[in-house]
């Protein structure tokens, strides 16, 4: 006989209304503004109009730091097949380091052709109007290459700066923006397999659980991007079911849907995560189409997540103003780097919306994310981290692994990791 499914859970458990909502409302007044790119405002009488908040920038960096900080070279340094490092350096051998992306080898033409022109000459304290003037009036106007592509190429360059001025000041990143808000970061640990059946990922997960001390798990649900297909059939609700009847009420669960479904399947797979319990449905539809996504939103009670691979920022300021979701998920690489996601976590807490960043990553890599989520006070509360530990091949201090389901937000200068690999050497 069928286990009897549990009932909505209410109160705070799911209601989006009441828990994505709840004590937010102060919090548009806590985000300071955000980034040098143009976002018109909203005028009384609703047109959207240019005024003298439509350039801004995050932090005076040349009040923290008072000579030019010229830039004299932008690398991507091959450590190994996997591993790739861009650093940033100053004519004053200042430099700074970000760990690559994944995506940066199928990008790089962009770093060459684009970037490196751009910047280097250039003071790095002055990087915002700096990408803000290249992407919309100087040559090669980087908004006709405007996509993720491009701003994980900005991504990359902004974070190895701001790392730089980090170890040039001695202060960490969220601290050079005077927004660490606390010392340490709860995680959920993210399975990307749509590969095991049910019982093999509920096992899986429960290894994860027990090794990291996470009280929540993000699982893949759908057959991504795939017109309303299952990995196979049923096993979406078989995974969703037998992980909370294998580990009970108290653990957090979220789903992944990479974009399965159209409104009414999403819909209908929407009831039933509710009906387990379940407290994130994240891209359930296409992400392109935003209409579909704002209908399953507000057809549900459950928070429906998306953003990944959202970059455009009158885009973002759409979603939050039509309640397209319920949580935002930038991904502070996919979007630009540190400063440009602030901008989002603003538009967002303006309108009682939550951030949980997207960053399926994990040891050093998830330093920066580390330092973004500990400097928004929109955030959702648990940070991403990959289930599956990807170890690395280069040595680095100090090791970021979760411990009871926590990770300590870095101390040291820039991002907080020192790698030693033979690249950074020579």
């Amino acid at each position: 006989m069928a286990a009897k499914k549990r009932k909505p859970m209410s109160g705070n458990a799911i209601s989006r209304r009441t828990v994505v909502g709840a004590g937010l409302a102060g919090i548009a007044g806590l985000v300071a503004p955000a980034t040098a790119q143009v976002l018109s405002t909203r005028r009384g009488d609703g047109l959207l109009v240019y005024d003298e908040h439509s350039l801004r920038t995050t932090l005076d960096f040349s009040s923290l730091i008072r000579e030019p900080v010229v830039i004299d070279s932008i690398e991507v340094l091959q450590h190994s097949e996997n591993t790739r490092f861009v650093r940033v350096r100053s004519t004053d051998g200042a430099e700074g380091i970000v760990i690559g992306n994944m995506r940066l080898p199928h990008t790089v033409s962009l770093l060459e052709h684009i970037f490196r022109p751009m910047l280097i000459g250039t003071d790095a304290r002055d990087m915002e109007r700096t990408f803000d003037d290249f992407f919309r009036t100087k040559r090669p106007r980087g908004y006709k290459y405007s996509g993720l592509p491009y701003f994980i190429i900005q991504g990359h360059c902004e974070l190895a700066i701001l790392d730089m001025f980090g170890r040039m000041t001695g202060k960490s990143v969220s601290s050079l923006f005077g927004r660490q808000r606390t010392e340490e970061i709860e995680v959920y640990m993210s399975r990307l397999s749509r590969t095991t059946t049910a019982e093999e990922e509920i096992d899986i997960v429960g290894q994860h659980l027990e090794a990291s001390g996470a009280r929540a798990i993000k699982v893949k649900i759908g057959a991504r991007m795939n017109l309303n297909a299952d990995a196979y059939p049923g096993r979406s609700e078989a995974l969703v079911s037998g992980i909370r009847k294998r580990f009970g009420d108290e653990l957090k669960i979220f789903v992944d849907a990479n974009g399965s479904y159209d409104v009414p399947t999403a819909i209908r797979v929407g009831r039933m995560l509710e009906d387990w319990g379940v407290e994130m449905y994240e891209e359930p539809c296409d992400w392109e189409d935003f209409e579909m996504t704002r209908q399953v939103t507000e057809a549900l009670d459950l928070p429906v997540a998306g953003g990944e691979q959202d970059t455009s920022l009158p885009k973002w300021r759409w979603m939050a103003e039509h309640r397209a979701v319920d949580i935002l998920q930038p991904d502070i690489m996919y979007n630009g780097g540190f400063m440009r996601t602030l901008h989002v976590a603003e538009i967002a807490a303006q309108h009682a919306i939550d951030i949980a960043p997207h960053y399926p990553r994990s040891g050093p890599e998830v330093a920066p994310l580390i330092h973004f989520c500990t400097s928004i006070p929109n955030f959702k509360g648990f940070m991403e981290y990959r289930a599956d530990h990807l170890e690395t091949d280069f040595d680095y201090e100090p090791v970021i692994r979760p411990v009871d389901g926590k990770v300590p937000v870095p101390t040291g200068p820039g991002f907080g990791i020192d790698i030693d690999s033979p690249v950074l050497k020579s």
